[in-house]
């Protein structure tokens, strides 16, 4: 709206939403659809050494969860945006409510293999959120201490206070899949995935020592006459 960009392309952001857009495809469509239509559209876009490298990744990654997928995940939601209001608090004199708002990469239930998929609607058994991250290599941080990461107690947070609770089941926990983009990726040393959770008394912790805060504070400044009157300010 402002119409703010980017200095320049950031590859590693081309790079990583290329890669989701490929995974987007395949669970939209229940892999009906090649995923190779992303990469082909990259390479009619003038970028084939960005296409190759994320068809290679994504390809490699596929040896080694599409199976396990297959029989044990339940596909909830694939690219769900949610967003919950928190209470009124004061600034610039007038009550705000401030919405805080994330993106689900996508939302699975567990199965046994065999076992069907559940039908429409909250799944009893509850909903883990997966989100994807793609890095340049697999260290010791990339893959330990997800429990406290800002981006999942902000996922779970978001789902515990919005409506996604009433409309796919109760939160159980998330699932971050990281894929290290290694010159010659291999399903042994690429790829890791952890599954962690976490409780409502962090969660409480994040939003009013972290989040109200930092919003409270960016409101405040967005909505000085100065700011608006600025775009250099933004």
């Amino acid at each position: 709206v402002r119409g703010l960009v980017p200095n320049k392309p950031m590859k590693a952001l081309q790079f990583g939403s290329a890669y989701h857009a490929c995974w987007e495809l395949r669970y939209v469509f229940g892999g009906q659809r090649p995923y190779d239509e992303v990469c082909d559209a990259i390479r009619k876009a003038g970028a084939p050494k960005l296409a190759s490298e994320v068809q290679q990744l994504f390809f490699v990654e596929l040896q080694k969860y599409a199976q396990q997928e297959a029989d044990e995940w339940d596909i909830r939601a694939v690219e769900a945006n949610a967003v919950f209001w928190a209470d009124p608090i004061r600034i610039n004199g007038k009550n705000v409510y401030l919405p805080f708002s994330c993106r689900h990469d996508t939302l699975i239930a567990k199965r046994r293999p065999g076992d069907p998929c559940s039908p429409p609607g909250p799944v009893a058994n509850g909903i883990f959120i997966v989100d994807r991250k793609t890095t340049g290599q697999m260290t010791h941080d990339m893959v330990k201490g997800y429990a406290m990461d800002g981006q999942f107690l902000m996922n779970a947070l978001v789902y515990e206070r919005s409506d996604e609770a009433e409309k796919f089941g109760p939160l159980q926990g998330m699932i971050f899949s990281v894929a290290a983009k290694h010159a010659k990726p291999t399903p042994d040393r690429s790829f890791h995935r952890v599954e962690t959770v976490t409780d409502e008394s962090t969660l409480n912790r994040f939003l009013h020592d972290e989040l109200i805060p930092v919003a409270a504070e960016f409101y405040r400044r967005l909505d000085s006459p100065e700011c608006r009157g600025d775009i250099n300010l933004w």
